[in-house]
């Protein structure tokens, strides 16, 4: 393999792989009149008349866009899939309706499994869970005490014929609250964020002496204009993730800013600003990344229009 064609299997080799998403799929509430006292757990799937509708988990679109289309009269503030990837709704600071005569002060997270205590809770779905409310709890001066399942807060009964069935049993029995209380009452270890290394752009393009015959010439070039044009192709897909995380970063300043502007107690300005400088800090980060996919790009182009200029 000659030098070219190692080197770019190298930088398609190193790129990152894409950590867990965080989405938004906006629904408005009513604003708050309570502090936020408790953050609930619930689970997708829950009990039901209908056999074939009881315990049925669903999927992270199909959850969202249900709740999209019944926003009147059920809502969430945040879903999690079972991969991690994180759905944020209602704003925390407006009532979501997902609990019944709690909904006031509490904070909703919905997270996808079938909630019949056999189906277990995805190691990524739990570790996004805990980062979420690691955020959550300290920002609301909270504990892990103010945890509290959906099943706990909500007595009602479903009358199914001759049973009854208790209507709300979510999040289940397979849910790890020892793990998620541990993790959260456990001293954190101060994290320390590196940004990643920008990717090497392609070397120059070197013509090899085995170029003296006229038709392994032709060959070997085109095997290394399609190289350069998968690398292309490749950070242009980076370009478009990246100017996507701009886009999210950009409008959740914009959310953070008017919250600023709003008259509150100094922790929760103290608090904004500081969501302000991250939001900042991680729009510097993404410009640079993105600098870096435009400058791999350029170069791959000109190698390109190098390599098919040789005659």
């Amino acid at each position: 393999m000659s030098k070219i064609l190692t080197a770019i299997v190298i930088i398609i080799a190193n790129l990152a792989t894409p950590a867990a998403a965080l989405q938004t799929a906006p629904i408005a509430g009513s604003a708050r009149t309570a502090p936020i006292q408790q953050i609930v757990i619930h689970a997708t799937g829950g009990p039901d008349c209908n056999a074939k509708r009881s315990f049925r988990s669903g999927t992270l679109a199909g959850i969202t866009q249900y709740f999209t289309d019944n926003q009147h009269r059920i809502s969430i503030h945040y879903i999690i899939d079972r991969n991690g990837d994180v759905v944020r709704m209602v704003p925390e600071q407006q009532i979501a309706h997902h609990v019944r005569g709690h909904n006031a002060n509490s904070i909703g997270i919905e997270l996808i499994n079938d909630g019949d205590g056999h189906d277990q809770f995805a190691a990524a779905q739990i570790t996004a869970l805990i980062a979420l409310l690691r955020e959550l709890l300290p920002r609301y001066q909270l504990t892990a005490a103010a945890l509290k399942s959906h099943a706990e807060l909500d007595d009602s009964w479903l009358d199914c014929g001759k049973q009854r069935i208790k209507r709300k049993q979510d999040p289940g029995a397979a849910f790890p609250w020892q793990q998620v209380k541990q993790e959260l009452t456990a001293p954190a270890a101060p994290v320390i964020t590196i940004p990643p290394p920008l990717p090497a752009p392609p070397p120059p393009v070197v013509i090899p002496p085995e170029l003296k015959s006229p038709l392994f010439a032709v060959r070997q070039r085109q095997q290394h204009i399609n190289a350069l044009v998968a690398v292309d192709r490749e950070f242009r897909q980076r370009e478009r993730v990246v100017n996507a995380n701009l886009s999210l970063v950009f409008n959740d300043r914009q959310d953070a800013a008017i919250a600023l502007a709003t008259p509150g107690d100094e922790d929760r300005q103290a608090q904004l600003q500081e969501t302000l400088a991250q939001l900042n800090q991680r729009e510097a980060e993404l410009r640079r990344e993105l600098l870096g996919i435009l400058q791999v790009q350029e170069n791959a182009k000109a190698a390109i229009r190098h390599l098919r200029n040789i005659h």
